[in-house]
């Protein structure tokens, strides 16, 4: 009796230790878009990447990958709904509507007790520039933060036609030259007399403004706009300075001289498709390290390109809050959620596996170290492959062949030396003005990229979009901007 008594007291004891010990591991389920929705080989890296959260933290990771289509209308209804989401990217969604609808936890206590990797890895200023009220809702990515703007990356083959001599001239990186506009104009005469019958260049109807003009789009949206963001927090009008009316006058000249092809407000072709097909010798871009990569990747292996930088580096006020990573207000998993986003800003197996896939699946190394595709896969089959820069810390993800080894270097520098806005981390609730928003974006889209691209005569289709920009209420938007912006800087104790 004594022997039996002891054995149920010993299973007593043993029973629910191993209750606990395989007992359900929470899942911590984390949502994100993709330009081409959720990758066949994703339920494959999940599985991987929660063996790892498993094995590190204790928790089952979910991967929630969304098409960018649907993204705003799937994660504001799963946000409202109550569905299970505990990581997301405010990317689409925006920063501060986010907060100020309640879906963003606030993340100081958490990020100090869990997330000190973050700390550690991150530069203080970007996550500081991330609070609202005082407090943190959410984290940016290691990735490149500040734009170099006004760049021409051109097709080295028809320089070479022209005589002009690039290689002599190329910066310390190998594949940019700084120039002023008037050597572009230059070029581009040159060009357009070698080769009538070839567009000079090929525009990007949705970048076009914002790699032409040096301003600070405030609150992300054009009504209102820092001219001197680095020195000055006075809120204008942009499409009264003289800035925005030289940079239209250009484009007007270059668009009557036949630069720019008449079908372009109504071409679906990226620039890039039509360069590859021979119809363009350039496109204008932002630039930051491996611009020319980007472009190459697109254009095909056997074209060279060269990056013409005739604008500064510039960090905007929202390059830090534009796709930040947030947790739920309503999860139940807070601090698995951020030992989850603690992992993934700072352990280079996991982030690498998140952003590339597996090694030798998706992937292989190179002998010099650079990633690649694995054998027998290319862009066209390939499973699994992710935007890294979307990831948390794009900088611990391995580098791809064709960049310089040190890449990530020369981006951090990069974000380090730019030009910064004084307003960084300022955000903009338009909700009280939201009426004289969706008017004015429906004046703007009317007449931008006529004016921009030079199909109408800058004076007067300038004029025209203004008188038609106040009457949809712009001063009382930019006032409400300006008063938002002013109460920000008395709260940050900037002058």
């Amino acid at each position: 009796m004594k022997k039996l008594i002891a054995m149920l007291l010993c299973l007593m004891m043993i029973v629910p230790a191993f209750c606990v010990a395989n007992a359900e591991m929470p899942t911590v389920v984390m949502a994100f878009p993709t330009w081409t929705g959720r990758p066949a080989g994703a339920d494959r890296i999940q599985a991987k990447l929660s063996a790892i959260t498993e094995e590190k933290l204790g928790v089952k990771l979910e991967l929630e990958i969304l098409d960018y289509g649907s993204w705003n209308q799937s994660m504001t209804l799963m946000l409202n709904s109550g569905e299970q989401v505990d990581i997301f990217n405010t990317l689409g969604l925006g920063y501060s509507t986010c907060v100020s609808k309640g879906y963003a936890l606030e993340l100081d206590d958490l990020l100090n007790e869990f997330g000190q990797g973050i700390l550690e890895t991150m530069n203080p200023a970007y996550i500081e520039a991330c609070r609202v009220d005082g407090y943190i809702f959410g984290l940016p990515q290691q990735r490149d933060i500040a734009q170099g703007k006004g760049a021409y990356v051109v097709i080295t083959k028809y320089l070479d036609e022209i005589g002009y001599d690039w290689q002599s001239k190329l910066d310390a990186d190998g594949e940019s030259i700084y120039v002023d506009i008037e050597e572009i104009k230059d070029i581009f005469a040159k060009l357009h007399e070698k080769e009538p019958n070839m567009f000079v260049l090929c525009p990007n109807k949705g970048t076009q403004l914002n790699n032409t003009v040096f301003f600070d789009d405030i609150g992300n949206d054009v009504f209102g706009v820092l001219m001197n963001p680095a020195n000055s927090l006075t809120v204008s009008n942009l499409f009264e300075s003289q800035e925005f009316l030289d940079a239209c006058k250009m484009f007007y000249e270059w668009n009557q001289a036949g630069y720019i092809s008449k079908d372009v407000l109504t071409d679906s072709n990226t620039p890039q498709q039509n360069m590859k097909a021979g119809l363009g010798m350039s496109t204008l871009a932002a630039y930051k390290p491996g611009t020319k990569m980007e472009q190459v990747a697109q254009l095909g292996s056997d074209v060279n390109v060269v990056v013409f930088k005739t604008m500064g580096v510039f960090t905007k006020s929202a390059a830090v809050t534009s796709m930040n990573w947030a947790i739920n207000a309503n999860t139940e998993l807070a601090e698995e959620a951020m030992k989850v986003l603690n992992l993934l800003y700072t352990d280079a197996e996991a982030a690498t596996l998140l952003a590339w896939g597996e090694e030798g699946v998706d992937y292989k190394k190179t002998e010099e170290g650079f990633l690649t595709y694995a054998d027998g896969i290319d862009a066209s089959n390939q499973q699994y492959s992710i935007l890294n820069w979307l990831m948390p810390n794009q900088f611990i993800t391995g580098v791809w062949e064709g960049n310089a080894i040190d890449i990530y270097e020369q981006t951090e520098k990069f974000n380090d030396e730019s030009i910064k806005s004084i307003a960084m981390g300022f955000t903009f609730d338009n909700s009280a003005v939201i009426n004289e928003y969706t008017a004015l974006t429906n004046v703007y889209n009317q007449y931008i990229n006529q004016i921009i691209l030079g199909f109408v005569e800058p004076e007067a289709g300038i004029a025209e979009m203004n008188q038609k920009l106040y009457s949809a209420g712009l001063q009382r938007y930019m006032d409400a901007k300006q008063a938002a912006l002013n109460e920000w800087a008395a709260e940050k104790g900037i002058q």
